[in-house]
């Protein structure tokens, strides 16, 4: 792999968070980390290590970040956000953040877009993520639609960066 030409997708959240790696267009690895326990700066540090190693082991260049169309007030995402800033910075990037809206404008721009749509959108460029979609299919909770938030984010990225 070229050095740094790769994209991390990143579905933010203080509890799980969603992970893609792509590069030239192709999706390679994806995983949901989960940080379990209440919001306090070691929880914040555990996480930031977390996409610190992904970035250096996976020769990140770029960093797609998908965030809710309206910014969550808690301590914690706040924080959140601002630690991945700083880390990006230390990287010697900037991260680019992607709300759902600029990802429904991309993926479903005559569609309602909700999670399950989402998904199943995401599936079809990526069938490779179909047993991902089916555990989701089976499970009460929203455990998987990280992930195929991030891929998107890592999909608009690549996107609007080799148009």
């Amino acid at each position: 792999m070229e050095a740094h030409n790769s994209i991390l997708g990143i579905s933010l959240g203080t509890r799980q968070i969603g992970i893609a790696l792509c590069t030239g267009g192709q999706l390679y690895e994806w995983q949901v980390k989960t940080f379990t326990g209440k919001w306090s700066k070691s929880k914040l540090r555990g996480i930031l290590l977390t996409l610190s190693g992904i970035i250096d082991e996976e020769r990140v260049g770029q960093v797609a970040v998908k965030i809710p169309d309206i910014i969550p007030a808690s301590k914690g995402f706040t924080q959140l956000m601002g630690g991945l800033n700083v880390l990006c910075e230390q990287k010697h990037f900037k991260a680019r953040y992607y709300t759902l809206s600029d990802i429904k404008k991309q993926f479903a721009p005559d569609k309602e877009l909700n999670k399950e749509t989402l998904a199943e959108i995401i599936v079809a460029c990526h069938p490779e993520l179909q047993h991902a979609y089916r555990k989701q299919k089976k499970r009460k909770n929203a455990y998987y639609y990280k992930l195929f938030e991030a891929v998107a984010a890592a999909h608009l990225l690549y996107v609007t960066t080799t148009s």
